[in-house]
């Protein structure tokens, strides 16, 4: 998976693509949208260094076909809204629609990249360390500071977001509401500008035996040369995907009655996040 920033600017970029009533209602609930925009990710951070049920169930999630979630959300959007048209299921949908947009942000982001991140970490770099380089990458070309910034800034627990997030993913709103609390801190502590702090938690990590796990998720004041190519293959992949998530997201509104009465989706939701094709026709 990408990594917390480059799904947001995905996210953004995405939205930019799209008819104009997808772009009023992200502004509407902005949050939402952040928050969707991280996918099952949000569940990874609930008691992070803890097995649980919630996070098992972010990997599940991960790991399976998408397109039983996806019919999942299209018979809730349909429960407030006749599905005659995109902008009536949105304005029909508040936070929850804008959620479910940015959730899936998320899932072409991770289809077009996660098998090339999987496939290029087996030995070095990590998979942490593509990630947070390929974060470091767009935060340069934003104009932001690679440290300093949490990259965790626009997600907020407020305006239904929590609630959205909570109705999709089927998890306690108090559970949702913890794993916002931790995103911030743990991306907080990842790109902090202090050099002494990222001293010590390398250390504490390295004594742990959890440097490559988490040391590499940091953001390094340091470029990783073996990142340089990684770089900018991901981000010909995040540029390619734009207008597939703009596509995907337009077809996927305006035709829920249709994908409920068929339950047939795009092919593409028979692929997992992981890139990998689970079923097939």
């Amino acid at each position: 998976m990408p990594a917390l920033y480059t799904h947001y600017r995905f996210g953004e970029e995405v939205i930019k693509a799209l008819p104009v009533c997808f772009s009023d209602h992200v502004d509407k609930y902005p949050e939402a949208f952040a928050l969707g925009t991280q996918g099952p990710d949000i569940l990874f951070y609930h008691h992070p260094l803890k097995k649980n049920e919630i996070r098992s169930y972010g990997t599940h999630l991960h790991d399976i076909a998408a397109e039983d979630f996806y019919l999942d959300m299209a018979a809730l959007l349909l429960e407030n809204a006749t599905g005659e048209s995109a902008e009536e299921v949105l304005s029909k949908n508040g936070a929850f629609a804008a959620y479910i947009c940015g959730f899936l942000c998320h899932f072409t982001l991770d289809v077009s990249c996660h098998k090339y991140i999987d496939d290029n970490s087996v030995e070095k770099p990590s998979h942490g360390k593509i990630e947070s380089e390929f974060d470091k990458f767009l935060l340069r070309k934003d104009g932001k500071k690679l440290r300093g910034y949490n990259t965790a800034t626009p997600i907020k627990a407020e305006n239904g977001t929590v609630e959205a997030c909570a109705k999709a993913l089927n998890v306690p709103q108090e559970n949702i509401a913890l794993s916002i609390k931790s995103m911030k801190k743990i991306n907080g502590w990842f790109s902090k500008k202090s050099e002494c702090f990222h001293f010590f938690m390398h250390l504490l990590l390295r004594i742990v035996g959890m440097e490559r796990k988490f040391g590499d998720m940091f953001i390094h004041k340091k470029d990783d040369p073996l990142c340089q190519k990684t770089n900018d293959v991901l981000f010909g992949k995040f540029e390619a995907a734009i207008p597939m998530g703009a596509a995907l997201i337009e077809e996927y509104f305006s035709s829920l009655p249709t994908l409920l009465k068929t339950r047939k989706l795009n092919e593409i939701f028979r692929y997992n996040y992981c890139g990998i094709k689970i079923t097939e026709d």
